[in-house]
């Protein structure tokens, strides 16, 4: 059995929450974040049911990589492993988006210079380009996923000792 359990970032109760000058943000240099206590109940039952039926419990977030120490606090609970997938896999493919924009901008621009240098190719052939963007992006997401995955597995006595 595998049981997935999501969690969120939430400021601690009785944090004092403080907005930016401009008053459209909030400050949160100074706030403390924890698990929501219905997540953390969550994360209870899911190791009480694993404990009981065996199989493996993870601990999910889409926040930013700040979260980690929540995800330390699941580890401490008894969630055999956790992840973060939106901090670092988001920001890869923002990136390889505007990469590939001004890429493919950038070669139709300069189609007389490149159509003397293809072989057998026309500057304008939409399968090179199409080929060239699912190339690049494949590319892209294997080095977001790779260390977003490698930094996701924490080690529970390293999680125990950070605190």
């Amino acid at each position: 059995m595998r049981i997935l359990v999501c969690v969120k970032r939430v400021p601690m109760t009785g944090g004092k929450i403080v907005l930016s000058d401009d008053a459209q943000a909030i400050e949160t240099k100074h706030l403390g974040f924890t698990i929501s206590p219905h997540e953390e109940c969550g994360v209870e039952e899911a190791v009480r049911l694993i404990e009981a039926n065996g199989g493996e419990s993870v601990v999910l977030t889409l926040g930013p990589s700040e979260a980690e120490e929540q995800l330390r606090d699941a580890m401490a609970l008894g969630a055999d492993r956790v992840s973060i997938l939106k901090a670092v896999i988001g920001r890869g493919l923002a990136l390889t988006a505007g990469g590939l924009l001004v890429g493919v901008a950038g070669s139709l621009a300069l189609t007389r210079v490149m159509s003397s240098l293809l072989y057998q190719t026309s500057a304008h052939d939409p399968l090179a380009y199409l080929a060239s963007v699912f190339l690049f992006t494949a590319a892209a997401l294997l080095a977001s996923y790779l260390p977003a995955r490698k930094a996701t597995r924490i080690d529970p006595c390293d999680a125990l000792r950070a605190e």
